[in-house]
């Protein structure tokens, strides 16, 4: 299991505290610096386990299905759709296994061991890297990064995160005990590749993107950007704050200035841009004859609007959780207060249970069971996915739930829609 401590400039923080170094000292102040599950972390935890059943101890990912299992004091039910993202990651690592690699997970590294000669800063820098994978061969060092988020996909090039465990994982110190303990020699460490696997998130680049970087580099970076940027956050007293993507995670952003600026000044935007009288366009500038109403956005405006909106949306999001943990904890807020969600019947028991109880009092089953249609995730589950491809496959479509609006780097294709002028045209005639 991964170490429980937690480092004050954490890996997982890097890109923030290195972009914005004013945030280090807000951190200090509003939180206690304790790890804090979620639902989500959880989750992530979870995966990691099977994954590492999946590695070492030869178990079928397919035999968690239907299991519950518990991980940070939340409890899921493992279907296959998670299963099938557990899988990306244990395919990985046994492919590069099968390339000669030594595996080895949850291991905790630092990168000031590259810090030989330089000031000391008072701070200890430590993270857990998910995978380690060295081929004494090739002279070459893999970094996994599995992130079990569904939400926000997370690039490799130039991520911060990765090269923190990059480099605290470069280092003769690290590899040789794996090497020793595998029984093999170590042979320095030339090319180090690092290596995101998020299976749940769309991206242009797939559930698998890359970052390479030669091991003379990423100990370059740890001794001079990684170093200066730790000593820059340590000195600023929170006084420099930066806005940008590296906000949306951050334990403090329901009480940064930056960011609550920044949406008084997008709010501002969108209220001077469109006022009260504004209604939506329907059809586009492009077609013959078409103008917009008088007073409403333009398509640039409304994209510009978009960009600010997705960037200050963290921030109203951690308002809400912010006032939320403070009723928790008996803090009253003027005009609010704390309730229950709305209430769902449950039966009183489980279905073992239920199931003998239920038919004591009613004579037909048919009146509280049903048999229907399994899924074809269900199926494949039952068949194995080659029998499921060969048998069920062409009896399977895909379908979507609707639309959506995306920012162009999603992957999924563009839905052209047709215009009223493009629908109502006169037929041309040939």
């Amino acid at each position: 299991m991964a170490p429980t401590a937690h480092s004050q400039f954490p890996a997982s923080s890097s890109s923030r505290l290195l972009h914005c170094p004013g945030s280090y000292t807000l951190q200090q102040a509003y939180t206690t610096g304790e790890r804090t599950s979620t639902i989500y972390s959880a989750e992530g935890t979870l995966a990691h386990s099977l994954s590492e059943a999946c590695l070492f101890a030869g178990v079928k990912p397919e035999s968690f299905i239907g299991q519950t299992r518990s991980a940070d004091g939340f409890e899921f039910k493992i279907d296959h759709v998670f299963i099938e993202a557990v899988e990306v990651y244990v395919n990985f690592m046994k492919g590069l296994r099968a390339m000669g690699y030594i595996i080895v997970l949850e291991t905790r590294v630092s990168p000031q061991v590259h810090w030989d000669g330089l000031a000391d800063l008072g701070i200890s820098l430590f993270g857990t890297s998910d995978c380690i994978a060295y081929n004494p061969a090739l002279k070459r060092l893999v970094i996994g990064d599995l992130k079990f988020g569904a939400g926000v996909p997370v690039d490799a090039k130039g991520n911060s995160q990765l090269r923190y465990y990059g480099a605290g994982s470069a280092h003769e110190d690290v590899i040789r005990p794996i090497c020793a303990q595998a029984g093999v020699e170590y042979n320095g460490i030339d090319d180090v590749e690092m290596v995101i696997v998020q299976p749940r998130a769309p991206h242009p680049d797939g559930p698998i993107r890359k970052d390479e970087i030669s091991a003379k580099d990423l100990r370059s970076w740890a001794r001079t950007e990684l170093y200066l940027g730790v000593k820059a956050a340590l000195a600023d007293n929170g006084k420099t704050l930066f806005s940008g993507p590296w906000c949306r995670f951050c334990p403090v952003l329901a009480n940064c200035t930056r960011n609550r600026q920044d949406a008084i000044d997008a709010a501002k935007a969108a209220f001077s841009a469109a006022p009260l009288s504004n209604v939506p366009a329907v059809g586009s500038p492009a077609a013959a004859g078409y103008q917009l109403p008088a007073g409403a956005l333009s398509d640039d405006e409304l994209a510009s609007l978009l960009d600010q909106i997705d960037h200050i949306k963290p921030w109203f999001k951690a308002i809400e959780d912010l006032a939320y943990e403070r009723a928790q904890k008996g803090r009253p807020l003027k005009g609010w207060k704390l309730v229950s969600k709305c209430k769902t019947r449950l039966w009183a028991g489980e279905e073992d249970e239920m199931l003998p109880i239920l038919a004591s009092v009613v004579s037909d089953p048919a009146v509280y069971t049903e048999t229907r249609l399994l899924s074809p995730a269900q199926v494949e589950s039952k068949v194995g996915k080659k029998e499921f491809a060969a048998t069920f496959g062409p009896h399977v479509v895909k379908t979507s739930s609707g639309t959506t609006i995306a920012p162009e780097g999603d992957p999924r294709s563009r839905i052209e829609r047709m215009t009223a002028q493009q629908a109502f045209a006169p037929v041309q005639k040939p």
